[in-house]
């Protein structure tokens, strides 16, 4: 059986969501910033209300990404992320493997 994917709203909340969450901000803080009620910010996050252009555009100026940041749903988790690199690694040529592998060696050390 096919996973489903979730709906456009609950990956919007869950985004906006983490950018909050990354910045440190409460939901009252978010709702200070972006002029906006936090309950409502709230039931944005879990998928209860669907937010206007007008408040999408007040969510990014109060988490202060540029507005492309709040519609980007990548899974950014530590497993999805070893699960993306492990791929693109096994798509290297010969060539480019050892520039990686120097890349790599630089960004952990």
């Amino acid at each position: 059986m096919a996973k489903k994917t979730p709906s456009l709203r609950k990956r919007f909340g869950d985004r906006i969501r983490e950018l909050r969450r990354r910045k440190g901000l409460s939901l009252e803080a978010l709702g200070e910033q972006a002029k906006l009620n936090d309950k409502f910010i709230q039931a944005v996050e879990t998928a209860r209300q669907a937010p206007t252009i007008d408040t999408i555009e007040k969510l990014a100026r109060g988490l202060d990404v540029p507005l492309r940041e709040l519609l980007t749903f990548e899974d950014e988790s530590p497993k999805a992320l070893r699960a993306r690199a492990k791929e693109l690694v096994g798509k290297a040529s010969d060539h480019d493997l050892a520039r990686i592998v120097r890349l790599l060696e630089a960004a952990l050390h």
